[in-house]
């Protein structure tokens, strides 16, 4: 089993090395569930960082790169009138 020190030093590489728009996108996503409990969709970002991602394509593309990347997870929901939607959150 990996260290916890290993592992801080491992995300903290990772995350030195996203993109701006990576690293705009993540924290985002990280202050929105510390400062609200709050999950996000794509369609959050482009409500919110509507300049940097104007499309849920562009949005989505960039969550799942930072799931890919394993500073994010995500867990896929039924929603009523919108099917199915990822959710995305940091790692716990």
């Amino acid at each position: 089993m990996k260290s916890p020190k290993w592992v801080a030093t491992t995300r903290q590489l990772i995350k030195s090395k996203l993109s701006e728009r990576q690293s705009l996108v993540l924290t985002f996503v990280e202050q929105r569930k510390e400062e609200h409990g709050l999950n996000t969709t794509s369609n959050d970002l482009v409500e919110n960082l509507n300049d940097e991602l104007n499309s849920k394509t562009k949005a989505l593309a960039v969550l799942t790169q930072l799931e890919d990347k394993k500073l994010l997870q995500s867990k896929k929901r039924s929603e009523p009138e919108k099917g199915i939607v990822k959710f995305f959150f940091p790692l716990e």
